[in-house]
C-alpha cells in the first residue's frame, strides 16, 4: 500500500499536505504512511480511496 498511495496521490496532482487535510492528519503522517513508517488505518484508507476516486483494493500493491 505504501508506494501505491504515493503513486496515486501524485498521479492526481495532490500534495501530501492536501491529503493530510482530507484525512485530518499532519502532512508528516502522510509522509510516514507513504514511506512505510506507519500503517494506514482502514478508515484512512477508505477516505484516501474515496478522495482519489479509486477502490481500497487499488491502494494495495499488486503481487507479481
Amino acid at each position: 500500500m505504501v508506494n501505491r498511495v504515493r503513486e496515486l496521490r501524485e498521479s492526481k496532482g495532490i500534495t501530501q499536505h492536501k491529503l493530510g487535510v482530507i484525512l485530518d492528519v499532519p502532512q508528516s503522517k502522510v509522509s510516514d504512511i507513504e514511506r512505510g513508517k506507519r500503517r494506514i488505518k482502514l478508515d484512512e484508507a477508505v477516505k484516501v480511496a474515496t478522495f482519489l476516486n479509486v477502490t481500497v483494493d487499488d491502494l494495495i500493491p499488486k503481487q507479481s
